[in-house]
């Protein structure tokens, strides 16, 4: 069945930008990618909610474990204006046997309680953030 999948992702690649992509997502993060979540964080921590959409995509997709999930830039704004971010955060890194997305890691505190979380960031084919998964590490 993996070589199945692994065909069928090699016949519907593309090259757009020097960026592999399988159906409109970026296959395969760069160092680009890195850096715009770089930017991302930066832009978070700054609460600069316009420029931080401006590095999303129009479709994106959150989900955060304890804040819930939010599709589209409407309801994307709508998170960032009334959440936050806090904790220590990593710098964003692609690791290891995972080259689809670019990895933060932190730690925030629930109750006074330090819990260890990881963002997991996907990109679409133009390079805007197109998904943030965010849960306990």
């Amino acid at each position: 069945m993996l070589f199945t999948s692994q065909f069928a992702a090699f016949l519907t690649r593309s090259s757009s930008n020097n960026k592999d992509t399988v159906m409109g997502i970026a296959s395969v993060v760069t160092q680009e990618h890195v850096d715009i979540v770089k930017q991302y964080v930066a832009l978070r921590l700054e609460k600069r909610t316009k420029e931080t959409l401006q590095l999303v995509s129009d479709d994106i997709q959150f989900y955060s474990q304890r804040d819930g999930s939010y599709k589209g830039k409407e309801q994307f704004q709508q998170y960032l204006e009334k959440t936050k971010i806090e904790g220590k955060w990593e710098p964003p890194a692609i690791e290891d046997g995972d080259d689809e997305h670019v990895v933060v890691r932190g730690v925030v505190k629930i109750f006074y309680i330090p819990i260890s979380v990881k963002s997991t960031f996907s990109f679409d084919d133009e390079g805007h953030i197109s998904n943030i998964h965010t849960s306990k590490a």
